[in-house]
């Protein structure tokens, strides 16, 4: 499968300029891999160049590149269908990060995704809390600076997992 060139991004949105070269495309859309395990944090990047490949889906499919996308990783496969509001949703996470400027947002990707897939379980503590996991979330020196004093983990947490990573999942596929 032929690589396509990269298409020029210059996007002005929410405040933000947004300027990259989008590469790894092919006529079946934006394709990544990882030699690991699929983090949160890949998917997020990865949702974020789709989000990006659709809004600049005529342009792409002047050059025969569908709007979707695929991450490979040694764990699984991710796809990324269409999206029809790419926009308003790249927007709304520019919002997000514009908020995050200023005060600090209760968002922890892995923990995020392990609450949207499975609540408040196993997931999430090994996520947060650390089972098995000698670098939790929590324990991350940012995290324990910014939210000291406070437990981070309620209805901001939840509010804000549902609107950066629920599109995502909304709009993705899983194959192991």
């Amino acid at each position: 499968m032929a690589e396509a060139e990269p298409l020029e991004v210059d996007l002005s949105l929410a405040g933000f300029r947004l300027q990259e070269q989008l590469g790894n495309l092919h006529a079946t859309g934006l394709i990544d891999y990882r030699f690991g395990r699929l983090s949160a944090k890949d998917r997020l990047r990865g949702w974020i160049r789709h989000l990006v490949l659709n809004l600049l889906a005529p342009q792409g499919f002047e050059s025969g590149i569908e709007p979707t996308s695929t991450f490979i990783a040694k764990d699984l496969t991710l796809r990324l269908a269409p999206v029809a509001d790419a926009e308003g949703l790249l927007t709304d996470l520019l919002q997000l990060r514009r908020q995050r400027l200023n005060r600090s947002l209760a968002f922890f990707p892995e923990s995020a995704l392990a609450w949207l897939e499975h609540g408040y379980g196993s997931g999430f503590d090994h996520a947060w809390c650390g089972r098995y996991n000698p670098a939790p979330e929590r324990d991350q020196l940012a995290v324990r600076i910014a939210f000291r004093g406070h437990e981070p983990i309620g209805e901001e947490f939840e509010q804000t997992a549902m609107r950066v990573l629920g599109p995502m999942l909304e709009w993705s596929e899983e194959e192991a």
